[in-house]
């Protein structure tokens, strides 16, 4: 009986724990979600700037400067370019809608034969009346990026700090630890994570650039117009695991099929650009980032769910890396290791998990 109310008790105990941290999650995610930005790049930095520092002798705070100041005109060439390249796309729907009304005559006409009836006309002035009033709002919403404006400065504000008191993690566990061995596996551990984030950004970077082009390049051979954004967002989007790309692509198919007289041809540019996607996760994917997080397919399609509902776009993109930092964690200590099985594939072992535990 004790020990039946024991465990009632920890599972209490655990339930609400995890009820607050998904609860400190939402109501707090104005202030993480730029931290976690903050952490990856930091992570991502260190190693950058350690190398560049070997090369050249450069004032530290100078080049974390230019680092910082680097990531802030990236994004903000890509938000600005964003807004510009959508606020064009709005401007120009209202002269879509004759081809749209075609369109749905020809599809009413055709549906009438089988007994259905739909719209076969659009009303052209209250599309006109509402994009006007809402022009602002769906420019804003369709380019974010999971962060806005003041989040971005917000996030290369915490990214310099974390650069230039770096030092201060391992002071702090030199002090604390004082066991030479302990203070070896924590350092391990923390190269480990570097590793990890390293790896899987910059492959991620890279697939992202050569999806880019490949897409680019298959939209104008097609003569899509705003080639040049599309590609963008859709490579873009591809950071999202499983349901970033095929949304990318039935916007594009979508946009096509309103914007081209053939709709065969429109068809024909969402398949290319499919095709650009089975190159990118059967090709791209294991030889520039491989498996990197070591996660399965269930845990990661759960957790960009998961990230979409808590943190939205952002999350859909930051759980993965933080999952897989969590799992290094995990599989750290020998009385958590065993927990890292749910997350891991299933050819996964515990290296020396009963030894470890004795050793304990």
């Amino acid at each position: 009986m004790e020990f039946l109310q024991s465990r009632i008790f920890k599972t209490t105990i655990y339930l609400i724990f995890f009820y607050l941290l998904i609860s400190v999650l939402i109501i707090a995610k104005s202030f993480l979600i730029p931290l976690a930005w903050a952490v990856l790049f930091a992570l991502l930095g260190i190693r950058i700037l350690e190398r560049i520092e070997r090369k050249v002798k450069i004032n530290r705070i100078v080049l974390i400067l230019l680092f910082v100041s680097s990531i802030v005109i990236i994004i903000l060439i890509i938000v600005y370019f964003f807004y510009w390249e959508i606020s064009n796309i709005i401007e120009t729907l209202p002269s879509f809608t004759d081809d749209i009304s075609d369109k749905l005559h020809q599809i009413s006409l055709s549906l009438r034969q089988y007994g259905i009836n739909i719209p076969d006309h659009i009303n052209r002035e209250y599309i006109s009346a509402e994009l006007e009033i809402h022009h602002d709002t769906v420019v804003i919403v369709l380019s974010s990026i999971g962060v806005t404006i003041a989040d971005i400065f917000l996030i290369c504000f915490y990214l310099f700090f974390m650069l230039y008191y770096q030092g201060i993690g391992y002071s702090f566990i030199e002090q604390k630890l004082k066991n030479k061995h302990k203070i070896e596996n924590a350092k391990t551990l923390i190269s480990k994570i570097q590793n990890l984030v390293n790896n899987y950004i910059v492959g991620l970077l890279l697939i992202t650039l050569i999806t880019f082009i490949l897409n680019y390049i298959v939209l104008l051979l097609f003569q899509l117009e705003f080639a040049l954004f599309f590609a963008l967002f859709v490579s873009i989007l591809s950071l999202i695991p499983y349901l970033g790309y095929p949304l990318g692509t039935l916007v594009i198919l979508l946009f096509a099929i309103l914007t081209k007289d053939n709709t065969l041809t429109a068809i024909f540019t969402a398949v290319f650009v499919y095709v650009n996607n089975i190159i990118q996760e059967n090709i791209l994917r294991p030889w520039l980032v491989g498996d990197q997080l070591k996660i399965n397919a269930f845990m990661v399609f759960f957790f960009i769910i998961v990230g979409g509902i808590i943190w939205g776009i952002a999350g859909m993109v930051l759980f993965l890396p933080i999952v897989g930092i969590i799992k290094i964690f995990l599989e750290s200590n020998p009385k958590t290791a065993h927990y890292a099985i749910f997350l891991a594939d299933r050819k996964y072992k515990i290296p020396d998990y009963e030894e470890k535990i004795k050793k304990e």
